[in-house]
């Protein structure tokens, strides 16, 4: 059976959603079904959707000789310390996407999107932020939280030291680094590279739709009912759609879809800015080195991330930023 030979492994909310999407519409790619199975990240055993072998091919069984790459999109991979091994030991041609962003930028989107997943209860970021030393201890985890080190937003976006662990086990030349600002200022001219890099034919996608915005929940019910639906109505719906060939039921997604609202996000002060990135700044500085480029603009906490590419969206405004987020 097939087993995926591209990975896009992370990080949150740096696009692996929209990239995912989109991927999914070559011909000669396959996705799975959950995008995030999260097979490998046995360190993080509540996001694993699937925890054997023979489930996680089963994820692969429909694609077809046609599709060339064939893959997943695991957002905790590269968080995950045990996924890069282990994903190495199972599929050790794979190609690695890893996306990065600003890591002042990632916390706070991605603290919204703990919020509406349900894994995060305080709706404040730096009252969050503030938890931070008390959930470490196993204290005020949120009843829905699935695993309490997702929690750990002084950590989350430590991405230089995350991704030399998926560049020690696969290598450089496996190994893409994709930067959020680049991906929103410029997708198509991304796009293509990513396309190039996994060795596919240009398939010409010149539309590029907004996928996953940043957003909140209407009704907490409903929402805890969507973002946490009971793990044996999962695994009866997805065999149930096995055997009956149904590719989604849609009615989860319905029902998701009419609670969801479009939020644009509670920017923390200068201080609460400055005191997140002078805790990744040795990290930015790390990432820096193993992308072979600066970014000590990143450094600055009244700006976002900004390269060669994407400086001539500057003037675009920033809910652009939310367009691709994932």
């Amino acid at each position: 059976m097939a087993r995926p030979n591209f990975l896009i492994v992370g990080a949150p909310k740096c696009g692996t959603t929209a990239l995912s999407t989109y991927l999914s519409g070559h011909p000669q790619v396959f996705v799975s079904t959950p995008k995030e199975p999260h097979y490998f990240a046995t360190d993080l055993p509540g996001y694993r959707d699937v925890k054997t072998l023979r489930e996680y091919e089963r994820l692969f069984a429909a694609a077809t000789p046609d599709q060339a790459c064939v893959g997943e999109a695991s957002v905790f991979y590269l968080y995950s310390l045990q996924a890069a091994s282990r994903a190495r030991a199972s599929a050790p041609d794979a190609r690695i996407l890893i996306l990065v962003r600003n890591p002042l930028d990632l916390v706070i989107s991605y603290h919204s999107q703990l919020v509406y997943s349900r894994d995060e209860s305080e709706r404040d970021f730096s009252k969050a932020w503030e938890l931070i030393r008390f959930r470490k201890a196993g204290m005020q985890i949120p009843t829905l939280c699935r695993d309490h080190k997702v929690l750990w937003y002084d950590e989350i976006a430590r991405l230089g030291e995350q991704s030399e662990r998926w560049l020690h086990q696969f290598g450089e030349r496996r190994v893409k680094f994709v930067c959020f600002d680049d991906f929103v200022a410029d997708t198509a001219t991304v796009y293509r590279g990513i396309v190039e890099f996994l060795g596919l034919d240009d398939d010409q996608r010149t539309e590029f739709p907004q996928v996953n915005p940043r957003k909140s929940q209407r009704n907490d019910y409903i929402a805890n009912f969507t973002e946490r639906t009971p793990p044996t109505l999962v695994r009866a719906a997805m065999a149930a759609k096995r055997i009956l060939g149904i590719q989604n039921w849609g009615i989860l997604n319905m029902l998701r879809r009419w609670n969801t609202t479009i939020t644009q996000p509670v920017e923390p002060g200068p201080r609460m800015r400055q005191e997140i990135l002078d805790n990744y700044e040795d990290d930015i500085l790390h990432l820096g080195r193993l992308m072979g480029t600066s970014l000590d603009h990143w450094l600055q906490p009244s700006v976002g991330p900004r390269t060669e590419l994407s400086r001539s969206a500057q003037q675009r405004d920033r809910t652009a930023l939310d367009l691709l987020e994932s």
